[in-house]
């Protein structure tokens, strides 16, 4: 038996094969801001909404099962109505910025987050050699890793508990349906 986290495995397979160094916190806004170089133009701290919006849909895409930005609906998680009129509003850019971004963390011009690991972990199609692949937890598996794991050729279970579902505010999905 080995016991391994998804992002242990994501880790071994992805950090140390490409050199990263890790941005164990992640990012800030305002550091967002400063790497992308954003300039607010039309409203008083354009910029940081720009970038908190970029923060945001790094974090969605990493942790959906997609294979490219463009393929999700950034506006779908977006539910205060004037950020929603705002991102609606710089769709195109904030689409671009989070692009450039995630191309910064995987040439390693910048640091990588916890989630970007898991997502070109995920992307990486890996193929794990076990007979068994237990998956706990399922209640709140991001769909990255659940794509990772019922890509394998093992027989899969997935044991949680609906009732304990915490990370729905990190794009998590109950496996167990």
């Amino acid at each position: 038996v080995q016991v391994e986290t998804a992002h242990s495995l994501a880790y071994k397979q992805i950090v140390f094969k490409h050199a990263y160094k890790i941005k164990a916190q992640g990012y800030k806004t305002n550091e967002i801001a400063e790497l992308l170089q954003l300039r607010g133009e039309s409203e008083k701290h354009a910029e940081y909404m720009v970038a908190n919006h970029v923060k945001r849909f790094a974090a969605y895409f990493c942790n959906s099962d997609l294979p490219k930005v463009q393929d999700l609906n950034y506006l779908d998680t977006v539910s205060d109505p004037l950020a929603h009129a705002f991102a609606a509003s710089q769709y195109k850019e904030i689409e671009r910025q989070t692009r450039l971004l995630l191309g910064k963390m995987d040439k390693g011009e910048i640091e990588i987050t916890h989630d970007f690991y898991l997502k070109k972990f995920q992307l990486s199609n890996p193929k794990l050699n076990y007979d068994y692949i237990l998956f706990d937890e399922g209640q709140d598996a991001s769909p990255a890793m659940l794509g990772a794991f019922l890509n394998q050729r093992a027989t899969k279970v997935i044991v949680g508990d609906t009732h304990q579902q915490i990370y729905s505010w990190r794009y998590a999905v109950n496996a167990l349906e």
